[in-house]
């Protein structure tokens, strides 16, 4: 049976929130555990890497030109240290919303999974998730590259880039919850997406915008007012002790704030699912029928054409997002250059 409080039907964005807010509370404990402990490999990990990036940073900027350019490991170590924590938060991220996922979807088909046995669950899609990862990273990288053409991806990319964050919010539920390999996964997160395009970026960046207001609002604050109180050449020391309590700081907070966030796209993805596949009609004749289950109904095959689809009002979907991106992102920053002011009394 499925659980009361995760109960399958067409939602509002007003809806979906508050149904989150209440899946979370009721299942607090083992969703905060789960991103505790891979927060805490990750706090240790980031920890030790800005201990060398900050160590190489300070001798780039304490160092004499001939003291640099003879040593071109410095520049190496900086660059190396900043890839480094990059892949590893990339990987934490995903192996916590691999996580996530399989305990919030248990919660659906009526099952309850403690911390230890949500990873244990998702290891047997190990390899998968790594090749997530991998075609995630070289895509973000062939965006980058698509966003610096001139004209067209000057107007195309950043929205190319947005709808592929919105896809990858989905993408590791749908890798996860119906079982598919790693391209499958991205290719079917869009094409549940594009059915509901704007709607679906609309709830994106409402959930974006709130969680980045609770999590990164007062970690960048903790970290300009410590770089405001050290001296002009702070030792190593010095800036690792403002490190690492702006680290403690946002791992505390994104210890609350990734469950929230990643609850929210789930009920996103089913809801997806209910208005475009009939999912909570074919549940319930699963469970009155007897003869499938609803984990079966979540690796159902979508009739119709497979693979990345693209068509026209794709291609103006993506004109349009960028000019919402550009307009958000000029809003977010001039609301955060503003309250970093404001505490800096300036």
């Amino acid at each position: 049976m499925l659980d009361g409080s995760m109960r399958l039907e067409p939602m509002t964005m007003g809806q979906l929130l508050d149904r989150a807010f209440r899946v979370f509370r009721s299942h607090f404990w083992v969703l905060v555990g789960i991103t505790a402990v891979l927060q805490i490999i990750s706090f240790f990990f980031q920890l030790a890497v800005q201990f060398f990036s900050v160590s190489a940073n300070s001798q780039l900027v304490t160092g004499t030109p001939d003291e640099i350019f003879n040593n071109p490991g410095l520049f190496i170590a900086a660059a190396a240290g900043a890839i480094i924590g990059f892949l590893v938060t990339l990987a934490m991220s995903l192996l916590t919303s691999a996580a996530l996922s399989k305990a919030i979807g248990s919660a659906y088909l009526g099952e309850k999974l403690g911390v230890m046995e949500a990873f244990q669950a998702v290891l047997p899609r190990f390899g998968h998730l790594l090749g997530y990862m991998g075609i995630a990273f070289l895509l973000g990288i062939a965006f980058v590259i698509w966003i610096i053409i001139p004209c067209v991806g000057w107007f195309t990319g950043p929205g190319m880039l947005l709808a592929f964050s919105v896809v990858g919010t989905i993408g590791i539920p749908i890798l996860i919850l119906e079982e598919r390999p790693a391209w499958e996964s991205i290719t079917r997160a869009w094409s549940l997406i594009r059915r509901r395009y704007w709607w679906v970026i609309g709830f994106f960046l409402l959930v974006t915008v709130l969680t980045s207001v609770i999590s990164a609002g007062p970690s960048a604050l903790i970290g300009l007012g410590g770089q405001a109180m050290l001296p002009t050449f702070p030792s190593v020391s010095e800036q690792m002790a403002v490190s690492s309590v702006q680290l403690v700081v946002t791992s505390i907070l994104n210890t609350v704030v990734i469950p929230f966030s990643t609850i929210a796209f789930i009920l996103m993805y089913f809801d997806l699912r209910i208005r475009t596949e009939g999912f909570d009609l074919a549940v319930d004749a699963a469970e009155a029928d007897q003869k499938a289950t609803p984990a079966t109904l979540l690796q159902m095959q979508l009739p119709g054409k497979t693979g990345l689809q693209v068509a026209g009002e794709d291609w103006l979907n993506f004109f349009l997002s960028t000019l919402v991106f550009v307009a958000l992102y000029a809003v977010l920053f001039g609301v955060f250059a503003a309250l970093g002011l404001a505490f800096l009394g300036l």
